[in-house]
């Protein structure tokens, strides 16, 4: 009786995943990092625990007629012996996570290593490929199509949106599966507040993700409520987003002739620094900070929006005084770096300096005015500088990457 190769492969194959014997694990979807090699049961159980999650992918580096005879369900195609092959891998989105496979896994451990070296963080390379995949008796397919995910939160929470402000709600979705996701209709949002600028022509490839905004502009002091409901060849996603328009709120400060440090606890409605500085920009000469300047006579602006969260330097001309008008800042915490910093203040009450820089008291070096010769430095017990003032901005070394988090005004 002849045996042939072809045959004891297979067998053999069964042998393995037998005796690998089924996995009950659940395999997380949200790890950070998974670099692993799996048998075909432990990655059975890893699709099933990601059947839901947008950002999983099952990556076939099989040829293209291997693929298109049979090939797992939602899984895309990457040829690994495609003269591109490496620039296909390199353009596939980092903050996925992807399970290889090929034909019996010297391809897709070969494809595994290469993404450990693009820096790919979540790999998993299926032991045995699709051979082992099917010796177990596991489902393979012939069908495509297209499946259409959120890969942000469908329910958007309330926020409050001052009167005259555009808020940018930026949401993303995505192609979980293998055949081209074409969409069909969005809901209209016309007589409600909320643009977007959703293109319904945009067509989606397999893993792919598409990150559009949805703009709310309240015109009044009222709760506002939209469900953006997109219909597509790959199904439907909705989305429910809730806002409130509330009165605009407005924080006046007065600029001094020369330098000195700029804030605000109030978020402008219109970020843009050249309509923001627009009522003194005839006597604004720079502002500045570490990352772009805004120098109007120069014609350069390389700061663009207006940063809630950070301080600026500013000289002028002569003495001016400068109104902000949107909304009262929620999140009044500041992120600073390692060695120096502009300060801003995000409270609309005056801080105890020592007060306030207790909570990085081991991190803190010096605290200073931008122009003025305050200072706060705690080693050697020189307190100068006793109060912070809503409206400035200040000088502060750290060593080390700390956060200062101002407390609501009583």
């Amino acid at each position: 009786m002849k045996i042939s190769i072809k045959s004891i492969i297979q067998v053999l194959l069964a042998v393995f995943v037998l005796c690998a014997g089924p996995v009950k694990s659940v395999y997380p979807a949200t790890q950070d990092t998974l670099q692993v090699h799996y048998n075909v049961y432990q990655c059975d159980s890893l699709v099933q625990a990601n059947a839901t999650n947008p950002d999983f992918v099952i990556l076939d580096v099989r040829t293209s007629g291997e693929y298109l005879y049979e090939h797992l369900m939602g899984s895309i195609n990457r040829n690994y012996y495609a003269s591109n092959f490496n620039e296909l891998i390199d353009a596939l989105p980092r903050h996925k996570m992807y399970l290889i496979h090929c034909r019996s896994g010297g391809r897709s451990v070969n494809t595994y290593n290469m993404m450990l070296g693009m820096d790919f963080t979540r790999v998993v390379n299926m032991q045995g490929g699709i051979m082992a995949w099917k010796a177990a008796s596991l489902p393979t397919t012939t069908s495509f199509g297209p499946l259409l995910m959120a890969v942000s939160d469908t329910m958007i929470a309330n926020e409050n949106i001052a009167v005259g402000a555009v808020d940018t709600i930026t949401l993303t979705i995505t192609n979980r599966a293998n055949h081209n996701l074409i969409f069909n209709t969005i809901s209209s949002l016309t007589g409600t507040e909320f643009t977007t600028d959703f293109e319904l022509t945009t067509i989606l490839s397999g893993a792919e993700d598409y990150t559009f905004s949805i703009f709310y502009e309240p015109i009044d002091e009222v709760s506002d409520s939209v469900n953006f409901l997109i219909e597509s060849n790959g199904g439907d996603v909705a989305f429910h987003i809730l806002r409130t328009g509330i009165a605009p709120v407005e924080f006046t400060i007065t600029l001094a002739e020369g330098w000195s440090g700029i804030s605000s606890f109030v978020a402008p409605g219109d970020p843009d620094v050249e309509a923001i500085f627009a009522p003194v920009v005839d006597e604004l000469v720079i502002l500045q900070d570490f990352d772009g300047v805004y120098w109007p006579d120069a014609g350069v602006n390389s700061i663009g929006n207006w940063n809630n969260h950070a301080g600026y330097m500013i000289k002028m001309e002569t003495e001016q005084q400068l109104t902000f008008t949107g909304e009262m800042q929620s999140d009044r915490t500041v992120m600073l770096s390692t060695g120096w910093n502009y300060l801003p203040v995000l409270d609309a009450c005056e801080s105890n300096t020592v007060d306030l820089f207790s909570q990085i008291s081991g991190n803190i070096k010096i605290v200073k005015e931008i122009a003025g010769g305050k200072v706060y430095w705690p080693e050697f017990g020189i307190v100068t500088l006793d109060v912070i003032v809503p409206g400035k901005a200040y000088f502060i070394f750290v060593d080390d990457d700390v956060v200062v988090e101002f407390e609501e005004c009583p």
